[in-house]
């Protein structure tokens, strides 16, 4: 297993404890790809997962930038299109952000959640 793998693991862990269903992994479409969508109530999240060095000058939800932001919104539609039976919910994007302050185990790994991360409406 992957690094980024284990991220992606570790958060779909992070999200169900959290009460969401998982809906899908690693959603791809040709407008991009999706690494988590989860499902609370009337709610789905599209979650894009991030692992950070300790040494990164970026932060996992400052590495998505609006070229990202723009690839996830246009798969997050082409999902809604192709499962018709999600049209009628809510769509939020969020990050979840790992960091590794170095490869060590025993040196910790830390997570940020940042729901709401941002909007269609922000983007030029």
């Amino acid at each position: 297993m992957t690094r980024g793998q284990l991220a992606e693991w570790l958060a779909a862990a992070i999200l169900t404890v959290a009460g969401y269903r998982i809906i899908k992994r690693n959603f791809s479409a040709p407008t991009g790809e999706i690494d988590i969508i989860a499902q609370k109530r009337s709610l789905l999240a599209f979650v894009e997962v991030r692992l950070r060095r300790g040494r990164s000058r970026v932060t996992g939800l400052e590495s998505v930038d609006a070229a990202k932001q723009q690839r996830l919104i246009r798969t997050s539609q082409a999902f809604v299109q192709r499962y018709a039976s999600y049209q009628n919910h809510k769509l939020r994007f969020d990050v979840l952000s790992f960091g590794l302050r170095d490869y060590r185990p025993h040196r910790g790994l830390t997570f940020r959640w940042t729901r709401n991360a941002f909007t269609p409406e922000q983007l030029p």
